[in-house]
């Protein structure tokens, strides 16, 4: 009976995690990595300068996601949107895979199984297909296997250094790879077990990170993004977690999962390991200050989360063995119970609608989420200036619109800066100040989404002015030209 309710389990969390991953595309920024990397395989370069705008036209530009960017195209050209749905759902599935076998080593199946739907529920905001998705995925390889080495040597834990090689090409988390070894590192130590291979992997690991196109510039970008109090602010991605109606499920499912975490990790303090309460503060720390950190943190506090309520269920059967035995299959029942209703609430799209999310369960491109109507219109004009988007699409709009017209922004933070980001929020909230921008930068056509917070703010001025002229709208964006240009 045990034995049949765990195998009904596990093939229950793996249909919710595959449910979870299936969703049609909807991220903007992947048409720009999808353009950018069609441009490495033709060109067989990696980009050191921007192509894509006209306001940073020229500067600098390490393109940290190269590798992504190239994989991700390859895709594409093969299979399209659909392809990159499946390779997203792959992605998911094995992080799933990777983090139930960590946490099976530690933690009985209904434990192990409440942690990560819990956790997978927290990260699924992260889900989208991008250079992070995999990121993600290979932060998860190294927490398991530096969880699997953490108790005696083990052969597996030189494969870290290659991954770490694939880490520094794909996205500015690889610093994490280093990081996380140091921490495990200092655990064995802290417990007084001799792990000179853990320690002399970390200086190999920075060594390894150095295998990039940018050599040691490539180390100043995770800390410019991070030190950025701009874009930390004003970036909804870099911004701290809302907390008004309606909330994102990931916002209470990470409140739930850290208030578990650290009531079980207080119970259990004595046999929690040093690396687990460092991991737990670190990411908790970072999720707090940014909703972006949050899959970081869900996936890779799991195991450590997962640990400490197998201690606790422990210590309850050993002083409450009758009360234990006699509601031992109550929670597999509950979880058996709240994974059918979360299958059912995501494949028929109930829980993205509550959140107010652009998601639908899936395979393709989204068919609500992209201004294709407004570009279309765009491109059918004739017109070879740079277009003026708002943040949102702006990633969109670059990729499908270049090489024939440039935006003034898109979703690359560190080609900017903060002078071209600030112009561009001084601009969004006046017209008379959008008007000499356009000017500057030879701007005649504006394309706006209705649903950008920014864009509603400015769009009562746009009708009032003299200077633009409104020539197409639909459900999602809206076009304007410049009055001395729209005939």
């Amino acid at each position: 009976m045990k034995r049949s309710v765990n195998f009904a389990l596990s093939v229950l969390f793996f249909c919710a995690a595959a449910a979870l991953g299936c969703f049609r595309i909807i991220d903007t920024d992947l048409w720009l990595y999808l353009r950018t990397g069609e441009e490495i395989c033709r060109t067989m370069r990696v980009p050191r300068v921007d192509l894509f705008s006209c306001s940073a036209y020229g500067r600098p530009w390490i393109d940290v996601h190269w590798l992504a960017q190239a994989a991700l195209w390859l895709v594409y050209s093969l299979g399209g949107a659909a392809g990159l749905s499946l390779l997203r759902l792959a992605v998911v599935l094995a992080i799933a895979a990777v983090l139930y076998r960590t946490c099976r080593t530690q933690s009985g199946v209904p434990g192990t199984v409440f942690t990560l739907t819990l956790s997978l529920c927290v990260a699924q905001d992260g889900f989208l297909m991008k250079p992070h998705l995999f990121s993600l995925l290979l932060a998860v390889i190294f927490v398991s296997i530096l969880e699997g080495a953490a108790t005696a040597p083990h052969r597996r834990l030189w494969l870290l250094l290659p991954l770490q090689v694939v880490w520094a090409n794909i996205h500015p988390s690889f610093i994490l790879g280093p990081g996380l070894i140091a921490v495990y590192a200092a655990d064995a130590c802290l417990r007084r077990k001799r792990r000179r291979d853990l320690v002399a992997l970390v200086p190999c690991a920075i060594l390894a990170c150095l295998a990039n196109p940018y050599g040691i510039a490539l180390f100043a970008q995770p800390w410019a993004q991070l030190s950025n109090r701009l874009f930390n602010t004003t970036v909804i991605p870099w911004t701290k977690a809302p907390s008004t109606f309606p909330l994102p499920v990931s916002v209470p499912a990470f409140r739930l999962m850290l208030g578990i975490g650290i009531a079980a990790m207080a119970i259990e303090w004595r046999r929690t390991r040093p690396a687990h309460l460092c991991a737990v503060a670190i990411f908790a720390v970072l999720a707090l200050k940014s909703r972006r950190h949050m899959p970081l943190f869900a996936l890779l506090c799991a195991p450590a989360i997962s640990c400490a309520l197998s201690g606790c269920a422990l210590r309850f059967s050993n002083r409450l063995p009758r009360f234990a035995r006699a509601m031992a299959a109550a929670p597999a029942v509950a979880l058996v119970a709240g994974l059918c209703l979360l299958l059912q609430e995501v494949t028929g799209n109930t829980f993205y609608y509550r959140q107010r999310s652009a998601k639908r369960f899936g395979l393709g491109k989204s068919l609500i989420a992209y201004p294709d109507g407004a570009l279309a219109f765009v491109e059918s004009s004739g017109r070879t200036g740079c277009v003026f988007c708002n943040y949102d699409v702006g990633s969109y709009c670059a990729g499908r619109l270049y090489p024939r017209s440039r935006v003034f922004i898109d979703g690359r933070n560190l080609v900017y800066g903060e002078g071209i980001l600030r112009e561009y929020l001084d601009a969004m909230g006046d017209a008379d100040l959008l008007t000499p921008l356009t000017r500057r930068y030879g701007i005649d056509t504006l394309l706006l989404s209705h649903n950008a917070r920014d864009v509603k703010a400015l769009l009562p001025s746009l009708w009032e002015s003299d200077a633009w002229r409104p020539v197409y709208a639909d459900a999602r964006a809206i076009v304007f030209f410049s009055a001395s240009t729209a005939g």
